[in-house]
């Protein structure tokens, strides 16, 4: 579970720094 959830929060990071 903690792992899905620090996935879901490193997707829109990830768009940011795009």
């Amino acid at each position: 579970m903690d792992l899905d959830a620090k996935a879901l929060t490193g997707v829109p990071e990830l768009m940011n720094l795009s």
